[in-house]
């Protein structure tokens, strides 16, 4: 019985240490997608081009591929305002 126990622990253990993956729809905004590992430096107006950065991943809604998130909006815009 004890043996069953400490199964049933280690299970509940190792599941929890596993981030779940949700197939609900995600409401990312215009020239959005999600990303399940992206960027922690996502490119943004103002910000310099080449930037030190970590590889930590961030889940959530990025600008797609050529947008930029413009600091201000919050929008991603493919070119940043003057």
């Amino acid at each position: 019985m004890s043996r069953v126990i400490l199964a049933l622990l280690v299970l509940v253990a190792v599941a929890s240490a596993f981030p779940q993956q949700s197939h609900q729809h995600h409401n990312c905004g215009e020239n959005e997608e999600f990303v399940s590992c992206g960027s922690a430096c996502e490119p943004a107006c103002g910000d310099p081009i080449e930037r030190p950065c970590t590889f930590q991943c961030v889940i959530g809604c990025q600008c797609k591929n050529g947008y930029l998130r413009d600091h201000t909006t919050k929008a991603c815009v493919s070119e940043c305002p003057q």
